[in-house]
């Protein structure tokens, strides 16, 4: 686990997870990161950590009512929503699902949100305030991803649909600024689940839930399974885009690190 200071454009390591996992469900919620689910090794776990940002420590959290990966994780009023996600490996099945985890409480209940409209494992997500939006995803057949755009609003237990995202991509970065979503890179739709782009496609969202994506500046390089941000910290704000694998012409992760100044705010 790295933290990120840019300012000074320096990392520093902190405290390790206590298990190599990939493709969690991760949300920041009150001075703790939590990370539920993902992938070890060659197993789907149920596996829920807790990070406390001030003590830089790791504690272990009780266990998701089932295996997931690929999930996205939103925090509201002292709750954890786990949405979607996949319980098997390939063609990676979504699950509709929405676990709820109550923080006083330490305990989840299944199923204890509203389902998701479009079932999405691997979906780019992003949370603005209160709302949990979730763009693309694996269909279950690699040959269609999910070509939605869904919002859940965790304080009201409800769900929309948005505007079409046509582009159909899936294990992409998601960023919000006051204005707009920014979907960057991820796995083409169609053939297999790892087809990495460079396209960036934008999604003004004064007009929610109507409205059009449309194309962005391009990342430099194809990038899939990226981490992104939404910063002020530099005048005017920026997207920020660290990380990830591409694929051609070999499997290659990434230590690169971009941002693209946006000149609108951040959330």
């Amino acid at each position: 686990v790295y933290r990120y200071d840019i300012a000074a454009a320096s990392w520093e390591q902190l405290d390790n997870l206590p298990k190599t996992i990939r493709a969690m469900g991760l949300a920041c919620y009150e001075g703790k990161i939590y990370a539920a689910g993902g992938y070890v090794k060659s197993e789907i776990v149920n596996g829920f950590y807790i990070y406390d940002i001030v003590s830089n420590n790791w504690s272990k959290g009780a266990n998701l009512p089932d295996k997931v990966w690929g999930a996205a994780l939103g925090a509201w009023e002292g709750k954890l929503y786990l949405v979607g996600g996949t319980r098997i490996s390939e063609p990676y099945t979504p699950e509709s699902r929405v676990d709820v985890y109550n923080i006083t409480s330490g305990k989840w209940t299944a199923g204890g949100g509203a389902e998701m409209p479009v079932a999405a494992s691997f979906p780019a997500s992003t949370q603005v305030g209160a709302f949990l939006y979730m763009v693309g995803g694996l269909s279950g057949d690699l040959d269609q991803n999910v070509n939605q755009t869904q919002r859940y609003d965790m304080s009201q237990d409800t769900w929309e649909i948005g505007p079409v995202f046509s582009s159909a991509r899936a294990f992409g970065g998601l960023a919000a600024t006051g204005y707009h979503l920014y979907m960057l890179g991820g796995d083409l739709n169609g053939g297999d689940a790892f087809n990495p782009t460079n396209l960036v496609d934008v999604l003004d969202l004064s007009a929610w839930p109507e409205g059009a994506w449309v194309a962005g500046t391009p990342l430099p390089t194809n990038n899939l399974g990226t981490a992104t941000a939404c910063s002020e910290i530099l005048t005017g704000g920026e997207i920020w885009d660290v990380g990830g694998l591409d694929i051609t012409p070999i499997w290659e992760l990434t230590d690169a690190v971009y941002y693209l100044p946006v000149g609108e705010g951040c959330p």
